[in-house]
């Protein structure tokens, strides 16, 4: 019992870390409507409050994991006089001396109102009592929007030492295309950000992406190890990418992979075929195809997979994915297949629920189980709204096999302004039959 407690404990800190939002693996949602999921459920990659679970989530959880202590976090946050935000407090709560102790301090500069030239976190020296003057991460911005560069690095519970971390550099032309980003890595011994591998792109007079170089640094130089060529039809539709890779025995660029693309009268993509190349014969051959279908609306509603045979010669049946949209194109369901005995196994499936105004209310994975031969509940996610169209409450549970019930795991509670602004969240953790405080922003 003990065990299944600290399982769903567990869980509960998880589901917090991920912003009580459902998990959705974006390589599973449509080709070209990723962005339609997102706003179906009310999410966005730069909201507001992820960016405070993407740091939180990577500082240490191992001084509360051990007694599960609730409310053992907090954020300050300070906004200026146009509502932009300028900086954020996060302090930890010592149990022992039932103080608040500070851990990092994020500052956002601007340019001018609404563009932000750096976002940059420093973290809290136990031992000097003050803000280490070199920072744990860092997010800079060009006067065009563009982010040129990325850091975080991992650091003691002290604030004096940095471990492991990545950076990313980027440069731009004049059109706003990324022109080269290269990959660094945090090179503990030496306290110094070492080079790790390079992307090179070339674009032509369309701003079409036409030629992409990657390399790896071996110490002293920058040596080169696949290359990317592609072509386009004259609508501007990508028709084939082909991928070279470096041959060092002979010092020349090999054909490895050629990916061809096919189009519906809408410009969706119908057909993207996967062949390989073969260097005894030589020619391509069939590795992978993916057929896509679309509703009148442009939405695909199913995706299948397969893998060339060649001992048959054929095309074999490997996955599928399935999708159902509301009269107002938002996801209703999404369902992925395994072919297996030939026919479609189900294996996973997301269900969608909303109210008239739209609002996603209900949340819903269901998974495949051998032994019972049909899809059983996993978990689900139920939203609540103010008459605002607020989102108020996100309550998120397990189901419980042994009992047919749902299990209650954790909880947020939002509390707005007058003017719709997020104020205050409350996360709550579900143990010994009540919900207890777990985290609180205000």
């Amino acid at each position: 019992m003990k065990n299944l407690l600290f399982f769903f404990l567990f869980l509960a800190q998880y589901h917090l870390i991920s912003q009580t939002f459902p998990e959705i693996n974006e390589d599973k949602l449509p080709y070209q409507e990723n962005s339609a999921i997102f706003d179906s459920i009310g999410m966005h990659p730069n909201r507001y409050m992820g960016q405070i679970w993407v740091l939180d989530s990577s500082i240490s959880y191992d001084m509360v994991q051990d007694e599960m202590v609730p409310g053992t976090k907090r954020t300050v946050i300070n906004r200026n006089g146009l509502g932009e935000l300028t900086s954020e407090l996060w302090q930890y709560f010592d149990r022992y001396s039932q103080t608040w102790n500070n851990r990092f301090l994020r500052e956002v500069k601007y340019y001018t109102p609404g563009q932000p030239e750096m976002k940059v976190t420093y973290p809290w020296m136990v031992p000097n009592s003050k803000w280490n003057e070199e920072p744990i991460s860092l997010i800079r911005f060009d006067k065009s929007g563009n982010q040129i560069e990325t850091f975080h690095r991992d650091v003691n519970f002290e604030g004096t030492y940095f471990n492991s971390g990545y950076r990313y550099l980027d440069v731009y032309d004049v059109n706003n295309n990324k022109t080269e980003m290269v990959s660094q890595y945090w090179y503990e011994t030496e306290q110094d950000w070492e080079n790790e591998f390079r992307i090179q792109n070339v674009y032509d007079q369309n701003n079409q992406l036409i030629t992409i170089k990657m390399a790896d640094w071996t110490g002293d130089h920058w040596q080169e190890y696949l290359l990317v060529e592609k072509t386009y039809n004259e609508n501007g539709m990508l028709i084939n990418s082909l991928e070279k890779e470096w041959d060092y025995m002979n010092d020349k660029w090999v054909k490895k992979y050629l990916y061809t693309y096919s189009y519906n009268n809408s410009g969706k993509i119908t057909e993207e075929l996967k062949q390989k190349w073969d260097n005894n014969n030589p020619l391509w051959v069939n590795n992978r195809l993916k057929k896509r279908e679309y509703n009148a609306n442009g939405l695909m509603i199913q995706e299948i997979g397969q893998y060339w045979n060649n001992d048959s010669l054929s095309w074999n049946n490997s996955v599928c994915q399935v999708y159902e949209y509301t009269n107002n194109n938002k996801i209703l369901l999404d369902e992925f297949k395994k072919w297996k005995n030939n026919k479609w196994q189900i294996q996973y499936r997301y269900e969608y629920f909303y109210d008239q105004n739209n609002d996603l209310v209900k949340y819903l994975e269901k998974e495949y189980y051998v032994p019972e031969d049909s899809l059983l509940n996993s978990n689900q996610t139920i939203f609540i709204y103010d008459e605002n169209d607020n989102r108020t409450e996100e309550l998120y549970q397990f189901w419980n096999y042994e009992t047919g019930l749902w299990m209650n795991v954790s909880r947020s509670e939002n509390i707005y302004d007058d003017y719709n602004n997020l104020n205050q969240q409350l996360l709550q953790i579900w143990t010994n039959d009540n919900w207890n405080d777990y985290q609180r922003y205000d």
